[in-house]
């Protein structure tokens, strides 16, 4: 998780540094490029907690709680996010501007429920279930022919090679019509 916040804080970073010449790319309009430079700012801070969800909604979802994080992710997005973004951009007539405040606001608030609930978990519980689980998987693969002695074992093997060998009898006699 740490590796993502540093990617996700060198992103916003790029993002800021780049925010008077990355729009000239696009156009050469003087009022979409002061309005992208404003915007950018707000999209910098927005990116650092988007990334921020990522990276905690994995923590959640590896230890089997994907509804809370889910429950989350709609709370955030039509009970903050998409409100304040309205709010923000027709009520306070901040435009655009207005718009990423709002949905920066409701990544805020998924971060904080998202942090929250992951500050809950126990982690050595979780720990001790994941590897149950991966126990259970592991002897879920075993062949039978490991579980026995060696006798089972050259039997299996017989076995094997009599299927393989009868395999390809069945292709040469289909090859061969």
């Amino acid at each position: 998780m740490a590796i993502l916040g540093v990617f996700a804080l060198g992103c916003a970073v790029a993002s800021w540094l780049t925010r008077f010449d990355s729009p000239n790319l696009y156009t050469a309009d003087q009022e979409v490029l002061s309005m992208s430079a404003d915007t950018i700012r707000i999209f910098s801070v927005y990116l650092v907690f988007s990334c921020g969800i990522w990276g905690i909604r994995a923590s959640l979802n590896g230890c089997a709680k994907q509804p809370v994080s889910a429950k989350i992710a709609i709370a955030s997005a039509y009970l903050v996010g998409i409100p304040s973004a309205a709010l923000c951009c027709f009520g306070f007539g901040w435009g655009l501007n207005g718009l990423w405040c709002g949905l920066t606001a409701g990544n805020t608030a998924a971060v904080l429920m998202l942090l929250h609930n992951v500050g809950r978990i126990d982690w050595p519980l979780e720990a001790g279930k994941a590897r149950e689980r991966s126990g259970r998987a592991a002897a879920a693969r075993k062949p039978e022919v490991e579980k026995g002695g060696d006798d089972e074992v050259a039997e299996g093997a017989e076995e094997e090679e009599e299927g393989k060998a009868l395999l390809g009898g069945e292709r040469q006699s289909s090859s061969g019509k």
